[in-house]
């Protein structure tokens, strides 16, 4: 059982890491971790209604992201 909340500052980290490990061979995983970062802080800071977040057992499994 898990639960989709939305994408939280405090999950930056968290997700981010979870996008490198499960897509080691992305463009934006090869930027860096940095770009990450700065890629979900982007869209929890203007794309708040379109960035959600999977949990299960506080810890994050999944999310889904998008832009307008």
């Amino acid at each position: 059982n898990f639960n989709i909340i939305p994408l939280q500052e405090s999950h930056v980290m968290g997700v981010s890491h979870l996008h490198c490990s499960i897509f080691p061979e992305s463009r934006s995983t090869k930027f860096g971790k940095l770009y990450v970062r700065k890629m979900f802080r982007w869209f929890f800071e203007f794309q708040p209604d379109l960035s959600l977040i999977a949990i299960q057992n506080q810890r994050i499994i999944g999310y889904a992201i998008g832009a307008v």
